[in-house]
C-alpha cells in the first residue's frame, strides 16, 4: 500500500530538551507526518504551543491538567484525535525521550507498506524489543514478568508503547477503558491483529529513565489485571492440581502409617504441612474472589 500521511501521537512529561532533538531527526528522516503532543501535567517545562509550531508545522497540542501518567496520557491522545478531523491512516505511539527511535519509526511504516489494505484496515504494527540498554538485574526482570504472563495468559507480551496503529484499530482501542490501565496489554486483549517488528531500544537523549524495580512490578501487575478475568481461571486451575497433590499426599501418607512404613511423628509433619498448604490456596481464592465482587 502507499505511504499514507501518519500522526506521531508523544505523551511527554518534562522532557523539553529531548523532544525538541527528537522533533529535529524526525523532520529529517520521518515524511509526511502530523504530530499530537500530549503534555501529562508538565510543572517545571510545560511545553508552549509557539515553541511546538516553530519545531514543526503540523502539530497539535493536548495539555492535561494533572499527572495522570503514561498510559492514560497515550489514551487520551487517542480520543483526543477520534474528534479532530486529521488526514491520516495511522498513528505512531512513541515516548518523547528518545528510546523509541527515528529509525524504529521508518521500520513500523515500512512493514505497514507491506501489509495489503485489506490487512491494515485493523492493524496494529507493534515494535518488538531487541537489543535493550537496561541493568543485567532490570532485564532479568523484565524476563521474568514475560514468562509469568506467558503463564497466566496464554499471550506473549514482549512491546511495549512503541506501535504503529490503523486509524480504526486506534478507535477500537480507545474505546477500550482498560487501555488506561495497560495499553500493550489491552492491544492483544481486543484482539488486534498484531504485527511484530524487531526494534533495537535506543539510548535516552537526556538525563534518566524513570523506570525503576517498583514501578515494573505496577506495570507488570497491571498488564496482567487486563487479563485478570482468564488469570483468575487459570490460578483456579493450578490450585485445584494443587489441593488434589496435597489430598493424595494425605491419603498416601495414611497408608503409609496403616502399613507401617513410616517413623513417630512423620505422618503429623505431612498431615500439618498440608492442611497450612490448603489453608492458603483456599483464603487466597477467596480473597481474590472477593476483590472480584
Amino acid at each position: 500500500m502507499a505511504t499514507p500521511h501518519i500522526t506521531i501521537l508523544m505523551p511527554y512529561f518534562e522532557e523539553w530538551e529531548s523532544l525538541r532533538v527528537l522533533l529535529n531527526d524526525l523532520k529529517v528522516h520521518v515524511k509526511n507526518f502530523k504530530l499530537l503532543i500530549v503534555d501529562d501535567g508538565s510543572i517545571n517545562h510545560p511545553l508552549d504551543k509557539q515553541n511546538l509550531l516553530a519545531a514543526h508545522s503540523d502539530c497539535h497540542l493536548l495539555r492535561l491538567e494533572n499527572n495522570v501518567g503514561h498510559q492514560k496520557a497515550i489514551c487520551s491522545g487517542l480520543r483526543y484525535l477520534d474528534t479532530i478531523d486529521l488526514d491520516c491512516a495511522a498513528i505512531v505511539i512513541m515516548d518523547s525521550d528518545g528510546e523509541d527511535s527515528v529509525e524504529g519509526v521508518n521500520a513500523l511504516i515500512d512493514h505497514m507498506n507491506e501489509l495489503s489494505s485489506e490487512n491494515f484496515e485493523y492493524a496494529a504494527i507493534v515494535a518488538k524489543r531487541g537489543l535493550r540498554r537496561e541493568t543485567r538485574i532490570f532485564q532479568l526482570s523484565y524476563q521474568l514478568f514475560k514468562f509469568t504472563f506467558r503463564v497466566f495468559t496464554g499471550h506473549q507480551l514482549n512491546f511495549g508503547n512503541f506501535m504503529l496503529l490503523s486509524r480504526k484499530a486506534s478507535i477500537r482501542l480507545s474505546s477500550d477503558p482498560e487501555a488506561d490501565i495497560h495499553v500493550a496489554a489491552s492491544v492483544l486483549a481486543s484482539r488486534i491483529p498484531t504485527y511484530r517488528v524487531t526494534v533495537d531500544k535506543a539510548s535516552r537523549l537526556y538525563g534518566t529513565s524513570k523506570m525503576n524495580f517498583s514501578k515494573l512490578i505496577l506495570h507488570g501487575l497491571n498488564a496482567l489485571y487486563v487479563f485478570r478475568e482468564l488469570v483468575f481461571v487459570r490460578m483456579i486451575s493450578a490450585s485445584a492440581v494443587v489441593l488434589l497433590f496435597v489430598i493424595c499426599s494425605s491419603l498416601l501418607a495414611f497408608g503409609m502409617k496403616i502399613a507401617g512404613l513410616t517413623t513417630p511423628g512423620w505422618l503429623s509433619l505431612v498431615l500439618g504441612f498440608s492442611a497450612i498448604v490448603a489453608i492458603q490456596i483456599i483464603t487466597t481464592l477467596l480473597a481474590i474472589f472477593l476483590a472480584k465482587r
